[in-house]
């Protein structure tokens, strides 16, 4: 999964699946684990020095993630902060 995060090709995708991706990778280990989902939510917070498309699609899926029911802190703490 870090591999993928660092590839511009696959990560960055146009179509937004890299980031659709991982944030399904972050919901379902954030049950496991949270304080490893949030080093994995951490790709997404330059999400604002992307153009408008990736911008959009990577903030979306950060707010997918935050509207997730009984999301750890520590995923929390990362991706409200990101938001802001």
């Amino acid at each position: 999964i870090g591999g993928l995060c660092g590839s511009s090709v696959n990560f960055h995708a146009a179509d937004g699946s890299g980031y659709e991706f991982l944030a399904d990778v972050v919901i379902q280990l954030d049950d496991l684990n949270g304080q490893v989902a949030s080093r994995m939510v951490s790709a997404f917070t330059r999400w604002k020095k992307y153009e408008p498309t990736r911008s959009a699609a990577m903030k979306a899926q950060l707010e997918r993630i935050l509207a997730k029911p009984g999301l750890s802190e520590n995923v929390f703490e990362i991706v409200s902060k990101s938001l802001d």
